[in-house]
Formats: C-alpha cells, structure tokens, sequence
C-alpha cells in the first residue's frame, strides 16, 4: 500500500532541492535568496505538519538537510559550515579540532577558553542512540551497559560545567515572580507560579535550553544506566542535578512566548487575561527542550505535564503543528527507562529536527567582497 503523503513529500523536497540546483549558477555560487527561500520553505513544512501523518515529520527533516547541504556544499572553499544529522555535522568543522570551536550554539568568540555545546551535542549523540537501543530491552547486556557508563562518565565535566563559563552577559537574570492564579492559568497554559527570568537574546536563552535539556537525557541515561546494573546508591547523587535543570527550562518559557517580559510579569500578577504569543521564533525554539526534558521519566511528573501542556498550547494557540506531534508522543505519567515510550516519532528524529531549526534560524548570509 502506498502511503501517497509521503511520496507527494518525497516529490516537493525533490522539486525544491531541483529548484536550488537550477538556480546555481554555472561559476559554482548558490544563489542566496534562492537557497532562504527553499530553507524557509523547507522549515514552513516540517512545522506546521499535523498528527494525522507523524511520518511526514521524517520525510521534510531530510528534504532540510538536503537542502541545506546543498546550499552548504556550494560555499565558498574556505567555509567551515557543515551539517550535523545522523552521520552528518551541523556545527563547523573546526568545532571538534579544538574545545572552544565555533558552530551553531558556540562558545563568544574572544580570547577565553569556553567549553563547547556544539562538541557536547556531537559525543552526546551516538550515546544517546545506544542508550536508546539498550535500555529499550529488558535484559540488556551489561557489559555493554557498563561501557556506555563509562563513555557517558568520561563527558561529565565537559556537561556539567558547560554552565560556569559562560561571560557575564549570558546569565539569566530574575525580573519579578508571579503568583498561582487559576483563572489566568485557563488563559495561558504556559502561566505558572514562580520566578521568571530574562536573557541577553532569545538565541541566548536557546543555547542556555539546549544545555538543560541535553544536560537531563545525560542524566536520565546515567540513573537508569545505574538501576539496570543494581547500582542504586548513584540515582539520588544524579536525581539531585535534575531538579534546577528542569526549573532553569521553566522560568525561561515566558521569555521565549512573550514580546515584552515585564509586562507578562504585571499582567500576570494584576490578574489580567494574558496576550496570546504570537512570537513564533521562541516557540520554535522550545520546542525540543520542553520535548526533551517532558520525555525523561527521571523528572517529576507535574513538571513533565507542565510542558507536555505548554507542547500542546504552543501546536494549537500558535499554529506550529509539530508541536502537536511531540506532545503527542508523550507519556508523563510513565515510569521506568525513557525509551519505553511509544510515540509515532523517534526520539533521534526529534532531536534532528531540533538541530535543523536551530541552525536554519540562526543561519546569516555573508557578503564576500569581489577581488579588485
């Protein structure tokens, strides 16, 4: 039985990767309105896809790394872009010859030695999948087990401290904290009680998201890594970890759905009924790090509800269907090993489609001068 979707899909990635090649010209050089317009395109798709075929979410995932290698591919020589998808980079080339690197979440670029995220994404990757594959079945090996412990051990630092050398005007700062009202948590599931926090930027506050998440599938692979070995004197050590992670992502959801955050603070506490966000930029940029930590069975349920809730608010208030499909995959009220969960998406395909958004948003046409 064809699944007629996805080859009509398959068919629009291919008309639009054909586009970007027509508009090559002969002397090598991507056209560059043509090559946004084809990523722009290529995002609108794998964005607003619905439920009712989850499948389509892989499909444009490829066809946005297709288009985007392509771009990429005809670069200029000297260019240190490259993609980052099963098997592939999206961080620059330079990024895993030495620790500071400069890819898509790099470090400032000034004189001081920082650890990388975009280096910490790369190792983390293949670990991830094997834990996937591991702690999906019920009696794993443990010599395996133990291995990828060891391999998971020996990043620790790299992840732990990525947050302590981050420059000053990186830190998230506290403007006000607001109160539970239930009245205005019906208007905005993405109301809650607590602290909320600013950033310098949005993109900031996403390399800051992206850690914590990356940060919680490490130490979800670690806890239940130890309880499949009989190693339950680790679990609180890691458990303890988890909690100021998951409130960090929290107290940052305000800032990426609000135009102006002060004034979600006195609204929220006034009582009046919150503006509905139309800032699509930062709900596309919550979007794997809500999924992300919602999915770990380590965190606490209410939290993992808290942003299954605000996945869903974002696919239905502001229209970014894939949102949906994410919510949709998750169980919050599951225990035991995360990659249990069943959901029409793959985790690894989730956390490729993050990357490319990411990327794709943060990428900047470069004018080079013409030699004299």
């Amino acid at each position: 039985m064809v699944n007629h979707g996805v080859s009509r899909a398959c068919e629009t990635c291919k008309k639009r990767r054909k586009k970007c090649d027509e508009s090559r010209p002969q002397t090598g050089g991507l056209s560059v309105h043509h090559f946004f317009t084809a990523v722009l395109l290529g995002l609108f798709e794998l964005i607003s896809g619905d439920n009712t075929c989850p499948n389509k979410h892989l499909v444009h995932v490829r066809g946005l790394v297709s288009i985007l290698s392509k771009g990429i591919t005809y670069t200029a020589s000297e260019s240190n872009v490259s993609i980052y998808s099963p098997g592939i980079r999206l961080v620059t080339k330079g990024a895993m010859t030495h620790q500071q690197g400069t890819g898509i979440l790099c470090p400032p670029l000034d004189d001081v030695h920082r650890r990388s995220l975009d280096s910490i994404i790369v190792k983390m990757s293949p670990m991830t999948t094997l834990a996937e594959k591991l702690l999906a079945d019920p009696s794993p090996p443990m010599m395996d087990l133990l291995e990828l412990q060891q391999d998971l051990m020996a990043i620790d630092d790299e992840i732990t401290y990525w947050a302590y050398d981050r420059p000053s005007s990186w830190s998230p700062e506290v403007v006000g904290h607001v109160w539970q009202d239930p009245s205005m948590s019906e208007n905005a599931t993405f109301y809650y009680s607590g602290p909320v926090e600013k950033y310098l930027d949005i993109y900031v506050a996403t390399a800051w998201n992206s850690w914590r998440s990356i940060h919680v599938i490490y130490l979800d692979h670690l806890i239940h890594i130890a309880r499949a070995l009989g190693q339950h004197d680790l679990v609180p050590l890691y458990k303890d970890r988890i909690e100021d992670l998951a409130a960090g992502l929290k107290v940052s959801i305000p800032f990426h759905l609000s135009h102006d955050i002060e004034a979600y603070v006195q609204q929220a506490k006034a009582g009046t009924p919150l503006i509905q966000s139309d800032r699509l930029v930062g709900g596309l940029l919550l979007l794997h790090p809500l999924y992300s930590v919602a999915r770990c069975t380590v965190v606490d349920e209410a939290t993992r509800r808290y942003m299954a809730s605000t996945l869903r608010w974002i696919g239905d208030e502001m229209g970014i269907r894939h949102a949906s499909i994410l919510a949709d995959g998750l169980q919050t009220d599951m225990r035991g090993p995360s990659a249990l969960q069943t959901s029409k998406v793959s985790f690894i395909d989730a956390l490729d489609g993050h990357f490319l958004i990411t990327a794709s948003m943060m990428l900047e046409p470069k004018q080079v001068p013409s030699a004299i």
